[in-house]
């Protein structure tokens, strides 16, 4: 789609205010990448890549989660930044760079595309290189509705990886997480497609919508 069919069609969508608020974002992210000399925003397709994995058919496109409405969200919401934030399909690894930069001192990606995984390896590097946060950064690789959360991981990112029967075995593994090990947690859904697979997890109370400079989310808080 070309920037004009774009404009026209987000105009329609969500009128020019909220046009406006993507399109400064846009602008932010490619400046994110000419800033530390990373690899976010350019979007691919995961089933074109030549790796296998029963997971593979579920999952969606990658793109990269915009940097001003993340912040934003975070200066609303105001998690506990001592916890690990985990960022479930973390792509090329922009969110875990954004949980620095927003006051996390441990983040952790899930990421099953090892080409994906390669490149957030190597943005990782050039902005560790230039922030020298020192930040405990954990990037694994593999499925993950197979990955056994820690009692530690308690804030969950995602921008809509994968499709429902993946999201279920994810859902259902972070659940026995928090029954086994109480604690205070966030679940952070951005373009919640699947938001009714968190809802009838039980897990949590009812989720808020919350459009943050035209970036719409699904929060679900559990104190």
């Amino acid at each position: 789609m070309n920037r004009l069919s774009w404009s026209i069609n987000s105009l329609r969508q969500r009128g020019l205010g909220r046009t406006l608020q993507v399109a400064t974002s846009y602008i932010a992210d490619y400046w994110f990448d000419f800033t530390y000399g990373t690899d976010t925003a350019r979007r691919m397709e995961v089933r074109d890549m030549d790796f296998q994995s029963e997971s593979k058919a579920h999952s969606s496109c990658y793109g990269a989660t915009k940097a001003r409405p993340f912040a934003e969200l975070m200066r609303q919401l105001q998690p506990d930044r001592s916890s690990v934030l985990v960022d479930v399909g973390c792509g090329k690894g922009r969110v875990l760079m954004l949980g620095v930069l927003n006051g996390f001192k441990h983040v952790v990606g899930l990421e099953f595309a090892p080409e994906l995984c390669r490149i957030a390896r190597r943005n990782w590097d050039r902005f560790e290189a230039k922030e020298k946060t020192g930040t405990r950064m954990e990037l694994i690789e593999g499925d993950a509705a197979q990955h056994e959360f820690r009692n530690n991981e308690s804030i969950v990112f995602m921008f809509n990886p994968f499709g429902p029967a993946i999201l279920e075995k994810v859902v259902a593994n972070f659940r026995r997480s928090v029954e086994d090990h109480p604690r205070p947690c966030w679940w952070i859904y951005l373009a919640p497609r699947y938001a009714d697979v968190v809802n009838r997890s039980g897990l949590f109370p009812a989720g808020r919508q919350m459009v943050v400079k035209g970036a719409e989310y699904r929060v679900w808080h559990r104190a």
